[in-house]
């Protein structure tokens, strides 16, 4: 792994003060499939523009790849339920946090997304590689 994978390794998992010490609640959003896809939209969207600014030297699917796994571990210590492959809200949350795309991307609109795209309404999590699949500009997400 080059320093520069490191580096962007370590800028997605590291924990932000702020949002540790925000609770982050299981309110369910009601979702169209429409309003998903709008929101999955941004999402890529902001994660190109983090891509193209922070990570240039990089592969847009290996930041993506980063991205899913910083969120997946960061899920598999929030949440009991969650497996070591599925993502939760909170786990993606954390990760828009520490690249500074909270903003773009507010929490409401990733409840919106995993009330979209979970496998299991009630679990309210994505697996690693359903999120990898719809973060991808190629993919047909639903």
């Amino acid at each position: 792994m080059s320093s520069r994978s490191t580096t962007v390794a370590a800028r997605l998992i590291k924990k932000s003060t702020a949002t540790s010490s925000m609770q982050f609640t299981q309110t369910r959003y009601m979702s169209s499939p429409s309003r998903g896809s709008m929101v999955l939209e941004r999402l890529r969207v902001a994660l190109a523009e983090y891509t193209s600014k922070q990570c240039s030297q990089e592969l847009p699917s290996r930041v993506r790849r980063e991205i899913v796994d910083a969120a997946r571990s960061y899920s598999s210590t929030t949440t009991v339920s969650s497996s070591q492959r599925e993502i939760v809200p909170a786990g993606l949350n954390q990760v828009l946090a520490n690249i500074n795309m909270q903003e773009q991307i507010p929490s409401e609109d990733v409840e919106t997304l995993f009330a979209t795209y979970s496998e299991d309404q009630q679990k309210n999590a994505i697996s690693v590689e359903r999120m990898l699949t719809i973060l991808s500009d190629k993919s047909q997400a639903l």
